[in-house]
């Protein structure tokens, strides 16, 4: 039981790390890029030639994308900073949607190659919780992980995997 275990685990791991690889190359590789990009224009920015007006007129779409993907990467950190451990403080509240939001994320890619869809359904009433927002994004790793497994298991026709917070 406990090899099963310890292989589950790693399953979850490396299903999470090649999302961050799949979801993280591309804002990536666009930050080294315009860098690049930058770098050359750099020497002849306040020349006045057409190519450093022409120059200066780029900069702001570059420096624009460089923020959406500096966000995009910030957003997937996010996501996966719970799952990471470390120390624990005391007991917090923290909104559980946006928990949930996170680790749907986490494995948007494999679910959209296996067909998979998603419903999350909020309850009327958003309350924060208390607690330590790493036990509930372990939990909703864990549960979508396993979830994902029986669909493809069970060869489910229409896979959909619906998420519901309700509050009692």
């Amino acid at each position: 039981e406990d090899k099963q275990t310890i292989l589950e685990i790693k399953v979850t791991l490396g299903l999470i790390l090649g999302e961050v690889l799949h979801e993280g190359r591309a804002p990536v590789a666009f930050l080294q890029d315009e860098a690049r990009r930058l770098d050359r224009y750099w020497p002849s920015i306040c020349d006045d030639t057409k190519e450093a007006i022409e120059h200066r007129k780029n900069t702001s779409g570059i420096l624009r994308g460089m923020r959406v993907n500096a966000e995009r990467l910030r957003n997937l950190f996010r996501a996966t900073e719970p799952l990471a451990g470390g120390k624990r403080g005391k007991p917090r509240y923290f909104n559980p949607n946006q928990i949930i939001f996170d680790s749907l994320k986490l494995f948007k890619s494999k679910m959209n190659k296996m067909g998979i869809s998603t419903s999350h359904k909020a309850a009327d009433e958003v309350v924060d919780i208390l607690g330590h927002r790493e036990d509930l994004a372990t939990a909703v790793t864990n549960i979508m992980d396993n979830a994902i497994f029986w669909l493809n298991y069970h060869d489910v026709h229409k896979p959909e995997i619906t998420i519901a917070l309700t509050r009692e």
